[in-house]
């Protein structure tokens, strides 16, 4: 059993993240006051939208992650005094012949491999649709009906 004041805590967290709605009513007199009453109730078709804002939030920034690691090539000196990095634009100037120098050293640049950051963000998202597929098809289930 939980106190009234744990439950309105919880209520207020979840009115924050928009999963439950409160109105104030004031009502009847009491001893010459009025009293103001809380009434917490859910809007079910503003929570659908709200999932579904965070669900496409959620897709999008795991989509973000995984196009700037791709975009994000970098190139670096493999010697160990130098250690130079470079990016993909600035690759573009430091080629010689089929190679590409460092600049400072004239060492071959080595890539710097991203591509296990890519799979393990490719495998998140895999893993993400495949927990929310359920949750999706209730979400598109719930679409075509009219809450009151």
């Amino acid at each position: 059993k939980l106190h009234h004041k744990q439950v309105r805590k919880l209520l207020t967290q979840l009115r924050d993240d928009q999963l439950v709605k409160s109105e104030s009513r004031q009502e009847g007199r009491v001893n010459a006051r009025v009293n103001e009453n809380l009434y917490w109730y859910i809007d079910f078709k503003h929570v659908v939208e709200v999932v579904k804002f965070r669900l496409y939030k959620m897709k999008k920034l795991l989509e973000e992650d995984e196009r700037r690691e791709v975009q994000c090539q970098v190139y670096f000196c493999p010697k160990s005094g130098c250690g130079r990095q470079y990016t993909a634009l600035d690759a573009i100037r430091l080629i010689h012949g089929d190679t590409l120098c460092c600049e400072v050293c004239g060492a071959e640049l080595g890539k710097n491999d991203s591509s296990n950051k890519v799979s393990d963000i490719r495998s998140v998202q895999e893993r993400m649709n495949k927990q929310l597929h359920p949750f999706h098809e209730a979400i598109r289930r719930t679409d075509g009906i009219k809450v009151p």
